[in-house]
């Protein structure tokens, strides 16, 4: 996503659902945090259950720039452990009628 609009309706519908799922996104509160001047950056964990099942574990960057004394992401990235899915096989054409004799 590029662009304060574009970043939060990406959220906003992305919250929503997974809320009405009744997913539950949790942090790892053991990360690794550091600053360089204007630049900051934090990695670590996560796990996403869905009615306390885990559905999901995988681990996140975030990489911030401070300006006029605000912290602004400008890198956020997170990927799953698992694979994704594969998709499932196309399924072959219908027969056609058999022509009647």
């Amino acid at each position: 996503m590029r662009g304060r609009a574009a970043i939060l309706e990406f959220f906003t519908k992305d919250i929503a659902a997974s809320k009405a799922a009744g997913a539950v996104f949790v942090l790892n509160p053991k990360t690794d945090v550091g600053v360089s001047g204007a630049m900051g950056w934090e990695s670590g964990t996560y796990k996403v259950t869905v009615k306390g099942a885990v559905v999901e574990t995988g681990k996140f960057l975030s990489v911030s720039r401070k300006k006029d004394g605000k912290w602004l992401y400008i890198r956020d990235t997170w990927n799953a452990d698992a694979p994704p899915s594969s998709p499932a096989p196309p399924t072959a054409p219908a027969a056609p009628p058999a022509a009647k004799k």
